[in-house]
């Protein structure tokens, strides 16, 4: 499945997870789970959920000691529907 052909698919807690860990990820690589789930204000349990479901599509990987890091097919969704984003916003 390409998901960077639909930015549309994911729901929006799951775009808001993948948007927190792009921002994270490019100043870091990695992203903690303490760290996510205080971004999104969501228990970490739910964070993990998630991200869970983001990894079963193949954009998210977990990394030992709780951490997330985006795929990258996970990093060119994000790019894609934040152009997507911005692109609506000018219009």
């Amino acid at each position: 499945m390409n998901l960077t052909q639909n930015v549309f698919l994911l729901s929006e807690p799951a775009e808001e997870c993948l948007r927190s860990l792009y921002r994270k990820s490019k100043i870091s690589g990695s992203v903690p789970l303490n760290f996510l789930a205080a971004a999104l204000q969501i228990p970490p349990a739910q964070a993990v959920k998630t991200a869970e479901q983001l990894h079963a599509l193949g954009l998210v990987r977990y990394e030992p000691y709780g951490r997330f890091r985006l795929t990258a097919e996970g990093a060119a969704y994000c790019q894609t529907m934040l152009k997507n984003a911005n692109h609506v916003k000018k219009a």
